[in-house]
């Protein structure tokens, strides 16, 4: 049985852990990927792998894109928004069939 990608369609906001760095402060990609990953295995019961791209500058607006792999391994692409400077972020995984996604929040 497979799993549809428009079925981990998801979105939350989270808290990152930051590194600074002289003046910039960057995103623990590391971090980033374990909380997007834990995010995604507690909504759909399903255990993932996030790939999200190094040296992530803490820059509120900042978009990024992360590639989660399922068990299966069909691909899903998340979205990432820098909410602030200090490290809170959001990210959705738009349905792969062009239908709404879901918004949970996690504190």
């Amino acid at each position: 049985m497979s799993t549809p990608i428009r079925w981990i369609a998801a979105a939350a906001v989270l808290p990152a852990a930051l590194v600074i760095t002289g003046c910039d402060k960057t995103i623990d990609s590391g971090d980033l990927e374990k909380k997007i990953t834990e995010n995604i295995n507690t909504q759909v019961k399903q255990k993932v792998k996030v790939d999200c791209p190094g040296d992530i500058t803490a820059k509120k607006g900042k978009v990024l894109t992360c590639t989660i792999t399922l068990a299966n391994g069909a691909t899903a692409k998340a979205i990432v928004t820098l909410q602030d400077d200090n490290g809170k972020f959001s990210y959705t995984v738009p349905s792969s069939t062009g239908g709404a996604t879901t918004t949970p929040t996690t504190p």
